[in-house]
């Protein structure tokens, strides 16, 4: 029995970064052509968000991110214990990005969100604080 975990992924462009020029497929450029010689996918400037999506999906055929969709939205609960190689490969294809992947796992507790921008990884585990006792707020127990 495997460790099953919710995660959700999210990416914008990374505090101070630039956009980067990009095509809209990952074939060599044919100008003055207004479409790919070879996809078809039409030069230009490309949507982000697609070129992120199409690359989701691509790796999905290949087993990886195979606990969310191509948008990011979790598709169900599993064990994807390669998820930081497979992040630090998709924000060195994307490094102008910030990626966000959120997980929750089977206990309540664990709850974390970690960041990679550039093949880079910041960890951020969830913090649960409970306030402490104050006589100034207790209140009477209203009947049912």
């Amino acid at each position: 029995m495997s460790y099953n975990t919710e995660y959700t992924l999210t990416w914008k462009l990374a505090p101070g970064a630039k956009p980067l020029l990009r095509h809209n497929c990952e074939h060599a450029p044919q100008p003055p052509a207004d479409f790919c010689s070879v996809c078809g996918k039409l030069v230009g400037k490309p949507d982000i968000n697609n070129l992120v999506k199409d690359f989701i999906s691509r790796a999905k055929d290949l087993v990886e991110f195979h606990g969310i969709d191509s948008d990011g939205s979790p598709s169900d609960r599993c064990s994807w214990y390669e998820h930081d190689k497979d992040m630090v490969r998709l924000s060195l294809a994307f490094p102008e990005l910030l990626f966000t992947l959120g997980g929750q796992g089977e206990e309540s507790t664990d709850l974390w969100k970690k960041y990679f921008v550039a093949g880079r990884l910041q960890i951020a585990k969830a913090v649960i604080r409970f306030e402490e006792f104050d006589p100034k707020k207790l209140g009477l127990v209203k009947e049912q």
